[in-house]
């Protein structure tokens, strides 16, 4: 994710981001980007979300505050999601599911990457999609972070709230990334999209501080809002998105990210 992927969310919701940090009163307070040091503002990531003054183009503060409440109302009791660590990488090895030469390069992997951030410690990575059943994102993921546990990775898996507006949205994303002729998002659902993935973001900086994770995997385009935030307010952070769902060549892996964030999917 580059700068774009700010215009994308500053654009649909003329929230100021980056440099400056919206606190509760409404104004806006300046704070270096690369090493925010306290949330956004006190309170439920549901409150804040309630009183963030942000210039809705096509919802209501009412619209706004009734999503929040319904976040609220259905959201997980922990983004986290329990993983079983038990000698993953040996099972899988024991299986013929993967060659020692190949657990052998994971870790090669691991270390290079510490190498080229000047790390010492563990390399910790946050997992997040948009469900824990079903699907083949929530199939491997298991597996995935117990095995990058048994090789010294400071690994979690993290699912994000949501509601019906924003699950019939992205299932409009979906559709839109598969045919071009499909229609663009229009401004509601861009609000609902962002809004909910803002929501997210702020339930993340209270129980899983971005300052803390060295790398973000996004999967689907669910929660890449959330990862949109992150790699504004924290440039520092590796953030990685795969889309599981298939795409047919595009200019850029950038242009694509606008164009789901902005709403014009393979039309913008």
């Amino acid at each position: 994710f580059e700068t774009p992927s700010t215009q994308c969310m500053q654009a649909s919701l003329g929230m100021s981001i980056g440099n400056q940090q919206v606190n509760g009163e409404g104004g806006a307070k300046a704070t270096t980007a690369a090493e925010p040091t306290k949330p956004l503002m006190y309170g439920s990531a549901f409150t804040q979300l309630k009183q963030l003054p942000l210039p809705l183009h096509a919802l209501s503060q009412e619209d706004k505050n009734s999503l929040a409440s319904a976040l609220k109302a259905n959201h997980r009791v922990a983004m986290d999601v329990k993983v079983q660590t038990t000698m993953c990488f040996q099972r899988f090895t024991n299986a013929q599911m993967m060659s020692e030469q190949e657990v052998q390069d994971m870790r090669d992997l691991f270390n290079q990457v510490k190498e080229k951030r000047g790390m010492k410690g563990p390399l910790r990575v946050i997992f997040i999609n948009a469900t824990e059943l079903g699907g083949g994102v929530a199939e491997m993921r298991l597996d995935t972070v117990a095995l990058m546990r048994d090789l010294g990775v400071k690994a979690k898996w993290l699912v994000i709230d949501g509601v019906d507006a924003f699950y019939k949205t992205t299932v409009h994303m979906h559709e839109g990334i598969q045919n071009p002729k499909y229609a663009p998002l229009n401004q509601a659902e861009i609000e609902y999209f962002h809004l909910t993935n803002l929501a997210n973001f702020l339930r993340l900086e209270q129980e899983h501080p971005p300052a803390d994770i060295d790398i973000l995997w996004i999967d689907d385009p669910q929660p890449i809002g959330v990862g949109l935030i992150v790699k504004t307010l924290f440039p520092q952070t590796l953030v990685i998105w795969r889309c599981h769902v298939h795409v047919d060549a595009e200019e850029s892996v950038g242009s694509l990210i606008h164009d789901l964030a902005m709403g014009n999917l393979r039309d913008g």
